[in-house]
């Protein structure tokens, strides 16, 4: 990494906190390396600070010297210099693997209910051509098969039906979530 290129990442991971610091920062970093040697375009030796450890330090400063202040203004500098460290990434693609995780196994109840009342309705079905079938020879049985059926094929209707709102209201709710995450993404 260059000198350059330092700078400039510094600079992306400190943009939310005031101009005067970022440019002290950034100064500084820039006194540092010319006491170094190392000038605009030239690499960085191995083992010096990652623009990730700078940032992450020069929050966590900024918060504990902006701390007198009574607005919660400091929290979110404290937050934000978790957030630049290096757990940020591990840390945000766990907390996706569980959401999605999550979304799953909704949509797989939804799948579970849908397949139980679609199993419900054609049971139905058979039920009552074989109570009509079974009339022929054994009444009794084809009795008790044709009211099964005709129990069973509107349970296994209403089931699907209730699925398929089920679903619809989940997508719908997943919509508005989805739509009210990126709302508030595009405002910061």
């Amino acid at each position: 990494m260059t000198r350059n290129e330092f700078s400039a990442q510094l600079k992306k991971r400190l943009k939310r906190m005031p101009q005067s610091e970022i440019d002290s920062a950034v100064g500084y970093y820039e006194e540092y390396f010319e006491e170094m040697g190392v000038g605009g375009n030239d690499i960085i030796p191995a083992g010096t600070i990652t623009p990730e450890a700078a940032a992450a330090g020069i929050i966590g400063t900024f918060a504990v010297e902006d701390k007198k202040s009574n607005n919660h203004r400091t929290l979110w500098m404290v937050i934000l210099a978790v957030f630049a460290s290096p757990i940020a990434l591990p840390l945000a693609l766990a907390v996706v693997v569980v959401a999605l995780a999550l979304l799953l196994v909704v949509f797989s109840l939804v799948i579970a209910i849908g397949s139980t009342g679609l199993g419900f309705g054609v049971n139905g079905v058979v039920c009552i051509l074989a109570g009509f079938i079974g009339l022929v020879g054994y009444w009794q049985t084809g009795l008790m098969l044709l009211g099964f059926g005709l129990f069973t094929v509107p349970t296994g209707i209403y089931i699907f039906y209730g699925a398929i709102k089920l679903s619809v209201a989940t997508v719908g709710w997943l919509k508005k979530m989805l739509g009210k995450f990126l709302l508030r993404r595009g405002a910061k």
